[in-house]
C-alpha cells in the first residue's frame, strides 16, 4: 500500500469516526436532563449576568463613603489681553499659563444615607439570586414536561404501530374472506379505514414527539440536529404518598423564591424609606487640597521671584493648601424631600400587598396540583380499568366476528374503543407522573426517579 493510498484510508476512517459521533445517541436520565439545562441555558446565564450588576452596586455603594481624590492640571497659551494669575495682572501679550490642583472631600454625615444604600443594595443582589432561582425553577418543570411528553409520545408511537400492524391484519384477512365469499365489500372498506386512521395516529403523534424533542433540546441548549434517548421512568404509583395542602404550602414557604423575592422587595422598600427620610437631616462634608501656578511671562526685573524664575520655583512658592468644612441644611426644597417620602409610603404598602397576593396565589396554587394529583392517580387507575376491559372485549367480538356471529362494524368499533383506551392509558401515565413531579417539586424534593 502507497503513501497515497494510507493516507486515503486514513482521511476515511476519521470521516466514519466523526460521522458515528454526529449521529450517536446522548442517553439522558431526567436528572441527566435538568443538570445540562441548568449548565446551558441562555435565560439563566443572562439571570446570573443581572446578579453580578447588582453585585457591582453593592461595591459602588461602600465606594461612595470613601473620599474622593482627584488632581487637575491645566496649561494654556493666551493671545492678547489676558489675567496673568501668578501676578493677578492684566497683560497684553502672548502667554503661557499652567495650573496644578489636587482636592480631595469626603462626607462626614448625610442622614445615615449611604450607609443605608449599601443594606438596600445587598437585598437587591439577594432579589435577584431569587429571581435566578426562579428561572431555574420553570426551567425544571418545563424540562420534566418536556421529558414527560417525548415519554409519552414515544408510547403512544408504539402503541399506534402496533394498531397499525393490527389493522393491516384485519385487512388482509378481510380481502381473503371477501375473495371466498364469506365476507362483503363493506368489511374490506371498513378494514382500510382501520388502517388509515391507525397510519394518521403514527403521523400525528410523531410530529407532537418530535416538537416536544425540539423543545427540550432547547432547554438544554444543545444543537439543533443533538440525537437523544430518553430513560423510561418506573412506575411511580406505588410511591405515591399523601399529602395535605396545608402542609405542602408550608413546605413551600421555606424554599419557593417567589416567595422569597416578594419578602426582599419587601425589605428593599422599607430601606429606601429610610434612606428617604435621612433628606431630612443635613450634610456635613470636609474637603481639603493644594495649588500651584506658573506663568513664563515673570522675567528678569520681577521683585517677588527674582531673576528668571523657573517652573520648580513659581511651583514652590505659588503652593497653596487649604481645609473646608461645609455644613448643607436642607430647610425647603420645594418639597422634594416630603413628596418622594409620601411616594416611598405607597411604594413599601404596595409591596405588602404584592407579598399577601404571591403567597395567595402560591397556596391557590399547590391546592390545585394536589387536587390535580388526586384525580390524575385516579384517573390512571381507572384507565388501566378500562384498557384491560377494552381488550377482552375486543378480543370477545373478534372471536364472534371469526365465526360469523358479529359484523365488521362491531369488530371495528370494539378496536376503536381499545385503541382510544390505549392512549388514555399511556396519558394518564405519564400525566400522573408528571404532577406528582410538581408537588415533589414543592416539597423540594430532587425531580428524579
Amino acid at each position: 500500500m502507497n503513501i497515497l493510498s494510507k493516507f486515503y484510508l486514513i482521511l476515511f476512517l476519521l470521516t466514519i469516526s466523526v460521522t458515528s459521533k454526529c449521529f450517536s445517541q446522548i442517553d439522558l436520565s431526567l436528572q441527566q436532563a435538568i443538570e445540562t439545562a441548568l449548565k446551558n441555558n441562555l435565560q439563566i446565564k443572562q439571570s446570573v449576568v443581572n446578579e453580578a450588576i447588582a453585585q457591582q452596586g453593592v461595591r459602588q455603594a461602600k465606594a461612595n463613603i470613601l473620599p474622593s481624590l482627584n488632581a487637575n492640571m491645566n496649561e494654556s497659551l493666551n493671545f492678547g489681553r489676558s489675567l496673568d494669575y501668578t501676578t493677578y495682572n492684566y497683560v497684553t501679550q502672548k502667554t503661557n499659563l499652567a495650573n496644578e490642583t489636587l482636592t480631595a472631600n469626603i462626607t462626614l454625615f448625610q442622614g445615615f444615607q449611604k450607609v443605608r444604600q449599601i443594606s438596600a443594595n445587598k437585598l437587591i443582589v439577594e432579589a435577584d439570586k431569587s429571581a435566578t432561582q426562579k428561572v431555574k425553577n420553570d426551567l425544571i418543570l418545563n424540562v420534566v414536561l418536556s421529558y414527560l411528553t417525548i415519554l409519552s409520545a414515544k408510547d403512544g408511537l408504539l402503541a399506534a404501530n402496533q394498531q397499525l400492524q393490527l389493522a393491516q391484519e384485519q385487512l388482509d384477512i378481510a380481502i381473503k374472506n371477501f375473495k371466498v365469499g364469506k365476507k362483503m365489500s363493506a368489511d374490506i372498506s371498513v378494514a382500510r379505514s382501520q388502517v388509515a386512521k391507525a397510519e394518521l395516529n403514527i403521523t400525528t403523534i410523531q410530529n407532537q414527539m418530535n416538537n416536544s424533542v425540539l423543545d427540550l433540546i432547547q432547554f438544554m441548549n444543545l444543537p439543533p440536529n443533538s440525537k437523544i434517548n430518553l430513560i423510561e421512568p418506573q412506575n411511580d404509583d406505588n410511591k405515591f404518598q399523601e399529602k395535605s395542602t396545608f402542609e405542602i404550602y408550608n413546605t413551600a414557604l421555606q424554599s419557593l423564591p417567589d416567595i422569597k423575592q416578594a419578602i426582599l422587595n419587601k425589605q428593599y422598600e422599607e430601606a429606601q424609606l429610610k434612606i428617604m427620610k435621612g433628606g431630612y437631616y443635613p450634610t456635613i462634608a470636609l474637603s481639603g487640597g493644594t495649588s500651584s501656578n506658573y506663568s513664563h511671562i515673570v522675567g528678569l526685573n520681577n521683585p517677588f521671584f527674582g531673576p528668571q524664575a523657573t517652573f520648580l520655583t513659581q511651583f514652590k512658592t505659588n503652593l497653596t493648601q487649604y481645609v473646608g468644612l461645609s455644613v448643607n441644611i436642607p430647610i425647603f426644597n420645594n418639597l422634594n424631600t416630603k413628596i418622594s417620602l409620601a411616594k416611598e409610603k405607597l411604594n413599601l404598602e404596595t409591596a405588602l400587598i404584592s407579598e399577601e397576593t404571591v403567597k395567595n396565589n402560591i397556596y391557590k396554587v399547590i391546592n390545585q396540583a394536589n387536587e390535580d394529583l388526586h384525580a390524575a392517580l385516579k384517573t390512571y387507575s381507572y384507565s388501566k380499568e378500562a384498557y384491560n376491559s377494552a381488550i377482552e372485549t375486543y378480543n370477545i367480538t373478534k372471536k364472534r366476528y371469526e365465526v360469523g356471529l358479529s359484523n365488521s362494524i362491531e369488530l371495528n368499533q370494539a378496536q376503536n374503543q381499545m385503541n382510544q383506551a390505549q392512549f388514555d392509558c399511556i396519558h394518564s401515565k405519564y400525566d400522573f407522573i408528571f404532577k406528582s413531579k410538581v408537588i415533589d417539586f414543592y416539597l423540594g424534593k430532587p425531580l428524579t426517579y
